[in-house]
C-alpha cells in the first residue's frame, strides 16, 4: 500500500470515507488529537489542522 498525501483540514473533526466511491470504507468520523493530528483507522489516512486554522469550539 502506498502511503497517502497528509491532508491539511481547517477543523478538530473531520470525516474520512476511503475517498474510493464504492471501493472506499465506511464514513468516519476523527477528532484531531493534542498534536492537531488524526488517523484514519481503516484507511491510515493522515489529517493534520493547518497552521492558523481556528478550532472550532464545540
Amino acid at each position: 500500500m502506498k502511503p497517502k498525501d497528509v491532508i491539511e483540514v481547517e477543523d478538530r473533526s473531520v470525516g474520512c470515507d476511503g475517498g474510493g466511491g464504492s471501493l472506499g470504507h465506511p464514513l468516519v468520523y476523527l477528532t484531531m488529537n493534542e498534536e492537531n493530528k488524526a488517523e484514519c483507522p481503516y484507511c491510515g489516512q493522515i489529517f493534520v489542522l493547518k497552521e492558523g486554522a481556528k478550532a472550532a469550539a464545540h
